[in-house]
């Protein structure tokens, strides 16, 4: 069974530059720029809200494309999602803000690009809560469950496909 959302995906990301350049190097160049880029700048707002130090931000950006390997086509994908993730979760748990739609669209998103790296970083993910465990509350936790399942509903068709 091919999966149509990968298909689109990769339209999306390299077919115009294919069609405009007749090289599929450029292409995956193009692509390639784009999730570096995207991940400073995901990786330059998540530092920003949490510590408010728009130097150590920077410094974050410019490090993060270069410390984590590009590999194959999701789990590159999957890299902007991040600072996102651990920025969700910190949001919840250090500034009680307890909005799940951030943390759901990141499952979400995580579950569609790459789904062995939502694993591992679920498991991160797990660890990171727990080792915060005595800033858990009631209502926290109804935060990342209410997360969780608004997650899974809107990544329900892609699930279902299979």
């Amino acid at each position: 069974m091919c999966n149509h959302v990968l298909w689109e995906l990769a339209a999306l990301y390299s077919g115009p530059c294919i069609l405009a350049t007749k090289t599929a190097t450029f292409a995956y160049s193009v692509y390639a720029f784009l999730l570096i880029y995207s991940s400073s700048l995901t990786g330059f707002y998540s530092l920003y809200q949490m510590s408010k130090s728009r130097k150590r931000a920077f410094i974050f950006a410019l490090i993060l494309p270069i410390t984590i390997p590009f590999f194959g086509y999701g789990m590159v994908a999957a890299i902007p999602l991040i600072p996102l993730l651990f920025y969700s979760l910190y949001k919840v748990i250090y500034s009680e803000r307890y909005n799940p739609m951030l943390l759901a669209a990141v499952i979400s998103l995580l579950i569609q690009t790459h789904v062995i790296s939502t694993i591992v970083l679920g498991i991160a993910s797990a660890i990171f809560v727990l080792l915060n465990s005595n800033q858990l509350t009631r209502q926290k936790l109804f935060s990342f469950s209410l997360s969780l399942v608004i997650g899974l509903i809107m990544t329900s068709g892609y699930i279902f496909q299979y």
